[in-house]
């Protein structure tokens, strides 16, 4: 049988006939937009029952191996990258960029384009997620500056970062690489500070008298999220409470004030099962016993 030939299905739902036409490189495709968007690693298409499902849906295709599939995701890579680099074309673009660091100790950087199309729609487009060498400002700038150069973008409108002093270096080191190509627009309001940045700065300030209270709270976060054994116990003083057990505190982020908001509205919810787990868990005593601030009293 003619691998290119069509063959007839039959639609269920309206009875209806159609030609389906097969299409190795079309499913080659449709099977890598799968992986990338689902997160999927490339070992799947040389899993066992991965093959088995596949041959029961279509015999005929070839399924590529895990060197083919990263090649593949490459090669659309550099497509997808090629069609963002036309539609931006000679627009002006505003970067926002930020760092950070993993828990393996490794520094990363992602850089963002927001610009506006002849139709005056908004866009947003992740341009890079990478690693950098350090934290400072003249590392931050130059790999900036790679990237834009590689994007082919010179109109940069404005750069958001937040606070940090090394951006400011980062900027100062942008803005007089964009000089050189006189591409700059806004020359002294090219630098735009972060604004959630800016609130989470304000709202750090106006709370750190709480400081003590909030250490407490997360304390008993904690523990209870240390181990399953005690969040075992929790959900079972919960119940006793007539609290849903299911509920979780989350963690409070230093980064995020709002983080730290969310995590004192959800332990006020459980405020009577932490006098519970006080009065009656000597193990929950003990852990603050060893020099943790709390457990939070009536006034935290």
């Amino acid at each position: 049988m003619d691998k290119s030939q069509p063959t007839l299905t039959q639609s269920m739902m309206r009875g209806e006939v159609k030609i389906f036409y097969f299409n190795q490189k079309r499913l080659e495709m449709m099977c890598v937009k799968w992986i990338v968007k689902a997160e999927m690693h490339f070992r799947t298409v040389e899993q066992p029952d991965y093959k088995e499902f596949i041959y029961d849906l279509q015999p005929r295709y070839k399924i590529p191996n895990r060197r083919k599939i990263a090649k593949d995701v490459w090669s659309l890579f550099c497509e997808e990258k090629e069609k963002i680099k036309s539609i931006i074309g000679n627009l002006r673009v505003s970067i926002t960029t930020d760092t950070w660091t993993s828990i393996q100790n490794i520094n990363y950087m992602v850089v963002t384009a927001h610009f506006i199309d002849s139709n005056f729609n908004l866009h947003k487009r992740v341009l890079n997620f990478c690693k950098i060498t350090s934290h400072m400002g003249k590392d931050i700038g130059r790999c900036l500056e790679e990237k834009l150069v590689a994007w082919g973008i010179s109109k940069v409108f404005t750069i958001t970062v937040d606070n940090a002093s090394s951006n400011d270096v980062a900027v100062e080191y942008l803005k007089k690489q964009l000089r050189k190509h006189d591409s700059l627009m806004l020359d002294e309001n090219l630098h735009m500070r972060c604004a959630c940045h800016i609130i989470n700065l304000i709202v750090k300030d106006g709370i750190k008298d709480l400081v003590d209270s909030i250490e407490a709270i997360l304390n008993c976060v904690k523990y209870i999220q240390s181990s399953s054994a005690r969040l075992d116990k929790f959900q079972e003083y919960a119940v006793l409470e007539k609290k849903d057990k299911m509920s979780i505190i989350p963690m409070d982020v230093v980064t995020r004030w709002n983080a730290t908001y969310i995590m004192l509205h959800g332990a006020y919810k459980f405020k009577g099962v932490f006098e519970r787990l006080v009065e009656e868990l000597t193990l929950f005593k003990s852990y603050f016993e060893e020099g943790r601030v709390g457990p939070p009293s009536d006034e935290d």
